[in-house]
């Protein structure tokens, strides 16, 4: 975890919109955004879009899902 998200961590699982656009920005200017994506799709590998939670590597659960049916297509 980067100390940009370890201040909040509630923030990053959110269900508020804005909360999560907050965190999405904060991902983006993280250097370990593009480690802390693929940490977090190795971690989810063969779980459904209901399985997976939180803001990680600047994307949400369904913008992760969705990468990886389109990585697997």
């Amino acid at each position: 975890m980067s100390p940009l998200c370890e201040d909040e961590p509630e923030l990053w699982y959110s269900d508020d919109p804005h909360d999560k656009e907050i965190a999405i920005a904060t991902c983006r200017t993280c250097p370990l955004m593009d480690t802390c994506l693929a940490e977090t799709l190795t971690r989810e590998a063969g779980k459904g879009k209901f399985y997976r939670f939180g803001i990680a590597g600047g994307l949400t659960p369904l913008q992760r899902f969705r990468r990886v049916k389109r990585a697997a297509a």
